[in-house]
């Protein structure tokens, strides 16, 4: 389960974060997960609230936002949304893709006292 080291990742980024800010106690945590990111946004949590209760986040709000996935098509530059990594241009049906946004995890905000 990666999402366990994610979590460790997360509260030792929040933990540094407050600590460099001179705070003691995480209010809420805004984190950004791209829809075809990868991550199990269920296990992440789980994990997060195993690893809370003895850290800086320990009553802290964990808020998830989520981020659809787009691409453009490099053959006919149509734009369009995909939900995975394999998902064909709608209007040639080709493979190839830029991705756009929806592979985002990001720990975009942090409120602390």
């Amino acid at each position: 389960m990666h999402e366990f080291s994610l979590a460790q990742n997360i509260v030792e980024i929040v933990a540094k974060t407050a600590q460099n800010a001179g705070k003691n106690k995480v209010c809420k945590v805004i984190l950004e997960i791209g829809e075809i990111s990868g991550v199990e946004e269920k296990a992440l949590i789980a994990a997060l609230e195993s690893l809370m209760p003895s850290s800086v986040l320990s009553d802290a709000y964990i808020e998830i936002q989520n981020t659809e996935g787009t691409a453009i098509c490099p053959e006919c530059r149509t734009k369009y949304k995909i939900h995975d990594l394999y998902s064909l241009c709608p209007n040639c049906g080709s493979y190839a893709k830029e991705i756009l946004s929806g592979k985002e995890f990001t720990v975009k905000s942090i409120e602390a006292e």
